[in-house]
Formats: structure tokens, sequence, C-alpha cells
């Protein structure tokens, strides 16, 4: 990462501690991004990409936010395990919407 670089944002999580982490594509060779916690970071752009969808999760006071990325990974409690994982079907929704 470089200090004063713009990063699209390629999701957004909400952890059960409360805290709200980004992944960013900050290497074009790993092939998949990385979770950093957004206090890290100045948001520049709050704007959504069209595609992308809210996933919801109950929680103990009901319905909570869970996950915010285009429908595939926000649908997907899995999808950043088989993109990390390589699995060839993930990483090719996921290069079809990163670029997006």
């Amino acid at each position: 990462m470089t200090i004063g670089e713009v990063y699209p944002v390629q999701a957004m999580r909400l952890w059960k501690d409360g805290g709200w982490w980004v992944y960013l594509d900050t290497d074009p060779y790993r092939g998949y991004p990385y979770p950093f916690p957004l206090e890290f970071f100045s948001v520049v752009d709050a704007s959504l990409p069209a595609a992308w969808n809210v996933k919801f999760e109950e929680g103990e006071m009901g319905l909570r936010f869970k996950r915010l990325a285009f429908a595939e990974w926000a649908e997907d409690d899995v999808f950043y395990e088989r993109l990390v994982d390589g699995d060839p079907a993930t990483v090719e929704v996921y290069a079809a919407n990163r670029r997006i």
C-alpha cells in the first residue's frame, strides 16, 4: 500500500465486534482483495456501484447489516474463501466484477 493512493473498495463487511472492514485490491498480482479496517482510510467517494447488493443476517436484536458487495459476493458467505483458494469459477466472477 502507498499512503495517499486511492484504492477502490471491492466489498465491505461489518464484523461481529461492530467494526467496518473494506476489501481493497492493493496488489494487482495477488488476484484477490485484502480486508482492512475502515478506520485506516479516508473516504474520498462514498457512491456505490449500481450492481452492489446488501446482505443482512439475523442477530440477537433482529436483522443487521452483514456485507455490501456485488451480488455474487454479497449473497455467498464463503465467496471470499473460495476466491483466496483460487476456485476458477469464483476467480472468474470476481475478475468480471472487479472491472466495474
